[in-house]
This record gives C-alpha cells, sequence and structure tokens, in this order.
C-alpha cells in the first residue's frame, strides 16, 4: 500500500529531480527522494519528522551505523550532517519530510500527561524509531490526502496532529517533547543551533552559545557533544561546509561567495578545509 501511494505521489507532483524534496499541497510535507546509488556521500538534513514508504538506506551519523527501511521513521531535531548510501541501488528511497513545527508541539505538550522534567534523560539530535499500526495507518492517511488538494486543506491539520500525537507516544516521543520545554538542556541548545543557522556568516563564540544557553561552559560541552557527538567547534564547522557546498552546487553559487556566507573570511582556509573533510576541492564540486 505504502510503495504504490508513494509512487502515485511522485507521480501526481512530476517529481522530475534525481533527489531532494518537492513541496505538497499541505505546506509543512515535502515529498522526499534519497537516491545515492554507489556513493556514499554525506548531506545535511533539516530539522523534521521523516517517514518511509519505499527503498532502504544505509547512514552514518558520526560513529552511529543506522540502516532506514519503510519499517522506521526518523526524527532530527536540529540541521544534522549525515553520511548515507541507498542500498538498493534499483530503488531509491522515498517517502515524506516533515517539517517539524514547535506551535504544534507545544499544543501536543500542553495536552498530555508528560514525565517529570528531571527524570528525562539528554537524546541524541537524531532518533529512529520503529512504526507501529497506529503510524503505519496515519502516514497511509497523510499519503492518501496529498493526492487531492480539497482533501489537504480540509483534513490536513488534523492528520499531522495525528502523527506527532502517535510518535510522542512511543518511546521515541520525549525526543520530539523535550525539544519544546524550555527547561531542558537539549531544547535550549537546539534553540541556540536555530539562531546559528540563520548567522553562519557571523563569528559565532563558544563562550556567548553557553551564556545564551544559560549554562555554564564546561556542561554546555558536555550536553552538546552528548546531543550532537561532536564538539560545538566541530559540528558549526561541518554545518558551514555542507551549506556551501549545497550553495555551489544547487544555486550555482561562486566559490568564493559560498564560502563568505557561511563566515569563512580566507577562501583560501575554506578550500583547505573543504577537502579536507569532503576528501577533493570545492572546484570538482560541479564534476559530481
Amino acid at each position: 500500500m505504502k510503495e504504490q501511494l508513494i509512487e502515485e505521489l511522485f507521480d501526481k507532483y512530476d517529481f522530475g529531480q534525481t533527489q531532494g524534496l518537492k513541496s505538497t499541497f499541505i505546506e509543512k510535507v515535502k515529498l522526499l527522494k534519497i537516491d545515492n546509488c554507489g556513493q556514499s556521500r554525506e548531506l545535511l538534513y533539516n530539522r523534521g519528522i521523516f517517514l518511509i514508504a519505499s527503498g532502504e538506506n544505509m547512514g552514518f551519523i558520526n560513529n552511529q551505523h543506522i540502516i532506514l527501511g519503510n519499517n522506521q521513521y526518523v526524527i532530527i531535531a536540529t540541521a544534522q550532517p549525515a553520511e548515507c548510501e541507498t542500498l538498493m541501488c534499483t530503488k531509491a528511497m522515498k517517502g515524506l519530510y516533515i517539517e517539524l513545527d514547535l506551535k504544534r508541539l507545544q499544543k501536543m505538550h500542553s495536552l498530555i500527561d508528560k514525565k517529570p522534567i528531571g527524570s528525562l534523560k539528554t537524546p541524541k539530535n537524531v532518533v529512529t524509531g520503529n512504526m507501529n499500526d497506529e503510524i503505519d495507518s496515519a502516514f497511509v492517511k497523510l499519503m492518501k490526502i496529498l493526492l487531492n488538494f480539497e482533501e489537504s486543506k480540509v483534513l490536513g491539520d488534523n492528520l499531522l496532529d495525528e502523527i506527532y500525537y502517535r510518535i510522542i507516544k512511543t518511546p521515541t516521543g520525549e525526543h520530539l517533547l523535550q525539544l519544546c520545554c524550555q527547561l531542558t538542556h537539549f531544547s535550549r541548545i537546539s534553540n541556540i543551533i536555530d539562531e546559528i543557522q540563520n548567522h553562519l556568516d557571523q563569528e559565532i563564540n563558544i563562550d556567548d552559545m553557553a551564556k545564551k544557553a544559560k549554562m555554564h561552559r564546561a556542561n554546555f560541552h558536555i550536553k552538546f557533544k552528548e546531543i550532537y557527538d561532536d564538539s560545538p567547534i566541530q559540528y558549526i564547522k561541518k554545518i558551514r561546509l555542507n551549506k556551501a557546498r549545497q550553495l555551489i552546487q544547487f544555486e550555482n553559487m561562486k566559490i568564493v561567495d559560498a564560502a563568505s556566507k557561511v563566515g569563512y573570511v580566507s577562501p583560501a582556509q575554506f578550500s583547505r578545509e573543504f577537502k579536507s573533510h569532503f576528501g577533493y576541492p570545492p572546484s570538482e564540486l560541479k564534476n559530481r
């Protein structure tokens, strides 16, 4: 059922891209296709819920190895560089990407029973969960209404509420609840990362980040590493380099302009760090 529906959706929305995202009748919902057959490639994924309808993908998030298929979903709290490779070369991974809506999360947070904050463990930035019957049913209903403009506009909001609720009630649901609760380290650090995402061209000071998160520098480093498996400096460098690569490769921005856009004053330093991270210089992007 899911595989048939996702193919109908790709036809309906004329998904002609090799891979990526495409808008649907519901603003926060996009079609998703990842097709890196034969390649292992780091991509920058934005905050959202990924529901997989077909295909299978192997991913590496730092040292964490995950295999995703149509029995899993993924939650990403803030932007995350992840290395992935499509396992089934004749079948790209396809599904839906739902942009995380903090207002919707806060509404859910106000309506359901919650565990005491002190009992919550700081989660990772990326978590995966297994589909249950309730989530799977809501996913199928969402794909069905996306085939029709009127049904999407009338029923879409309630269906998104149901998907959020069904996921929140699973063991991985704490991930979402902590994201919208300002009392958690996870939420405070995630908010800082959101702010940085919009100001990559500006100087980023770790002490300022800790201060904005209302945390001591040492504790900020510890909690940051728990969430992202990287130090703040390592994480920011990855975000900057991945963002620059997207600007060069998909928006045809000049290398020097992309470097400046993400905060590099020296194009030479940018090229060195780009090659060190990805294994090839930015000048080769057009050939990939």
